[in-house]
């Protein structure tokens, strides 16, 4: 089951990269590749896509938590509204 879903997955992000492509011939006034050219491209260009968000992303996220974290730490003792909660010092530690 977990390969078939993977499977439709790449298919429909290689048919979103194909319509993509033709769509960027139609605006740049070239004419489109035969069947063949234009499926390797989508292929060429997905694999590429992931690449970059298999190493970026892991990185993004790594950032993401980081400064989550710093803006929850920031906050802590601040209601929703932005003002302190009682007791709150400083940085929301009470003092």
């Amino acid at each position: 089951m977990k390969n078939k879903l993977k499977r439709f997955a790449e298919k429909a992000e290689i048919g979103a990269v194909r319509s993509i492509l033709k769509w960027k011939y139609k605006k740049e006034g070239k004419s489109i590749p035969s069947d063949v050219q234009l499926d390797q491209q989508s292929r060429d260009a997905a694999s590429l896509a992931n690449d970059v968000i298999t190493k970026t992303g892991k990185t993004v996220w790594h950032d993401l938590k980081e400064v989550y974290g710093e803006h929850r730490s920031e906050n802590v003792g601040v209601k929703r509204d932005g003002s302190k909660k009682e007791g709150a010092g400083k940085g929301g530690v009470e003092e």
